[in-house]
């Protein structure tokens, strides 16, 4: 035949080259996500290896290079299948593999037996033929057969491939074995040789072209995946999720989840924009939301208040986070409504910081206040007055009216005291019939003494109790900050002296605390 069998041999070589960088750019893109594309370029490379093995001889091959071949050829099929099986995760049962590995030996006991012998030619075709074969078979199965099914749109061209590859080696495996009389002239010449060799060489460039078309499918298939888990989790999550245009606050998507906590649905927020949605209340409020997400910061954890479009008040913790969709900068925002744990946390803070009968500052409450406004009056001058207040014979109304009758007093006195100060004073309960009042910003002993005869006037009225007029008075005393002290617990010893200086002087009045003012009495004194 006029064709050269070295000239296509050459060819064979270049194209496989080709191949291995091909290959290559796939292992370099995809290496560290899919396992088996190293085997891959490993078995593309031994083939090439091969074919420039078969080059340096000459046919026949001797014994050595016919080995050092077949060793190639086979180890890169072989590769190939172990390449393909991680690729796909699906690996041979163990008696398969063992079976292959006994029959690829033999094949290649053979090769070396033939060219030791001087049974060359024909004897190391059949050899190196049917060790192709055998691996071959073992490919087509995997790609068309094994493989799971969601995989096998993806592996279906390189199957077909490898099909052409077994129905190539079997014919020519019968050109060179069948007993046919017109056969014998076509196995004195090359043509065998050299339809097989082009048909090789095509398959080759084929199997190279399906390979990368089989990565390519399966990253489109894990992309779907991807997506699919993406949308399931998105839409099924028990949170609320959405997904906004960065640049307006457009809606591109919303689970029912968001839209529950709005008090709607989610076709009714796509296409919106927060504002619109009332979300939030101005461009202003949402440039300061997006401030960290601007810097790259991200918003974790912040709780927000919000309304749902029936205008009940929510409140929500905000995730938010910045990802680009193709072109477009987006916002996904995930919100957990912790409305009731919101409201239990401030009743709980109210309980630990205020009176349960009468709803008015305990003690801790009045120190904590009480630090923030001498800092505020150490910087900016002027006095603090720390009141003692307690109900004139509050004792005796218990007595004579029953304990509801007590609390029913506290607690309009109570309303009292918070009606009579400014907001920005503290009336508050210590127990009992003890208050404590705290005033800032005054200017002299002249605005306590003021604010205490105001007291002092608004408790003196009757409270009705159960259609009863309940006769009530107070007494107060009063302490300066800094003139009478300069830490809370000074100063309410110092109103408590005042206060038991109005007492012992006929009750239902107000004194300022003086150099003067007798001490409070001993009362461990009768315990002794």
């Amino acid at each position: 035949m006029s064709l050269d069998l070295t000239t296509l041999l050459v060819m064979n070589l270049v194209i496989c080259s080709v191949s291995v960088l091909g290959i290559t750019v796939i292992w370099l893109q995809n290496r560290q996500r899919y396992a088996g594309i190293t085997c891959w370029l490993a078995s593309i490379a031994l083939q090439a290896v091969g074919l420039g093995v078969l080059l340096l001889g000459h046919t026949p091959l001797s014994a050595g290079l016919a080995l050092a071949a077949g060793v190639c050829l086979t180890g890169g099929g072989l590769l190939l299948l172990v390449g393909l099986e991680r690729f796909l995760e699906c690996p041979a049962p163990r008696a398969q593999r063992q079976g292959l590995f006994g029959v690829l030996a033999a094949c290649l006991v053979a090769l070396a037996y033939f060219g030791v012998a001087g049974a060359a030619g024909h004897g190391q075709q059949l050899s190196m033929a049917l060790a192709s074969l055998v691996i071959d078979g073992h490919i087509a199965w995997l790609l068309l057969v094994r493989t799971p099914p969601e995989l096998r749109p993806a592996t279906r061209v390189a199957g077909l491939v490898v099909c052409g590859y077994l129905t190539a080696g079997l014919l020519r495996l019968g050109l060179h074995t069948l007993p046919l009389p017109f056969l014998h002239a076509v196995r004195d010449t090359n043509v065998v040789d050299v339809v097989s060799t082009v048909a090789y060489t095509v398959l080759g460039v084929c199997l190279t072209l399906s390979l990368v078309l089989m990565v390519n499918r399966r990253l489109l298939l894990d992309v779907t995946r991807q997506e699919q888990t993406f949308s399931k989790t998105f839409h099924l999550a028990p949170y609320g999720l959405m997904l906004t245009r960065a640049k307006d606050g457009r809606v591109l998507e919303v689970n029912q989840s968001f839209a529950r906590m709005l008090g709607t649905t989610s076709q009714a927020l796509l296409g919106k924009t927060t504002l619109e949605l009332k979300l939030l209340d101005s461009p202003e409020a949402r440039a300061r939301m997006l401030e960290p997400l601007v810097r790259g910061e991200g918003i974790a954890g912040q709780e927000v208040q919000f309304k749902t479009t029936g205008g009940e008040p929510k409140t929500g913790l905000l995730y938010a986070d910045t990802l680009r969709l193709g072109n477009t900068d987006c916002i996904l925002t995930s919100v957990a409504d912790v409305t009731e744990l919101s409201n239990a946390k401030r009743e709980l803070e109210i309980l630990a910081t205020h009176d349960a009968l009468t709803g008015l500052p305990n003690r801790m409450l009045l120190y904590d206040r009480f630090a923030q406004c001498r800092a505020r009056t150490a910087r900016h001058g002027g006095k603090l007055a720390v009141m003692s207040l307690d109900l004139d014979s509050f004792k005796d109304i218990n007595d004579r009216l029953g304990h509801h009758a007590g609390d029913a007093v506290l607690k309009e006195a109570a309303r009292r005291l918070a009606a009579v100060i400014r907001t920005e004073d503290t009336a508050s309960r210590f127990g009992g019939d003890e208050f404590v009042l705290l005033l800032g910003d005054l200017t002299s002993p002249g605005d306590a003494d003021h604010a205490a005869a105001k007291v002092v006037q608004a408790l003196n009225m009757p409270v009705e109790v159960d259609g009863c007029a309940v006769a009530i008075s107070a007494s107060v005393g009063v302490a300066l900050y800094p003139d009478h002290g300069e830490d809370i617990d000074t100063l309410l010893r110092r109103s408590d002296e005042a206060l038991y200086w109005v007492k012992t002087r006929g009750r239902n009045g107000h004194a300022l605390y003086a150099t003067d003012t007798p001490p409070l009495p001993d009362l461990s004194a009768g315990c002794r």
